[in-house]
């Protein structure tokens, strides 16, 4: 079992390694019908990937994409 210490690196680390991203998808709305935002951490080396999907899919299922190189 790791200790404190070492539990709060590792997660340092990992969050490092990971790239945010601020979305909102289009049927996805509160009570007053603006879509709220959720976020997404994706691994570092799957960035170009995922933002390869995001510009495919603009305006199919995002209304917002803000994080990494994208942002609409």
């Amino acid at each position: 079992m790791k200790n404190l210490k070492d539990s709060i690196q590792e997660c340092i680390v990992n969050e490092a390694q990971q790239v945010e991203y601020h979305v909102s998808f289009l049927t996805t709305k509160d009570e007053e019908r603006i879509p709220y935002t959720v976020k997404i951490l994706v691994d570092k080396k799957y960035q170009r990937n995922f933002e390869n999907f995001l510009d495919n899919e603009q305006d199919n299922i995002f209304y917002h994409v803000e994080g990494g190189n994208v942002e609409y």
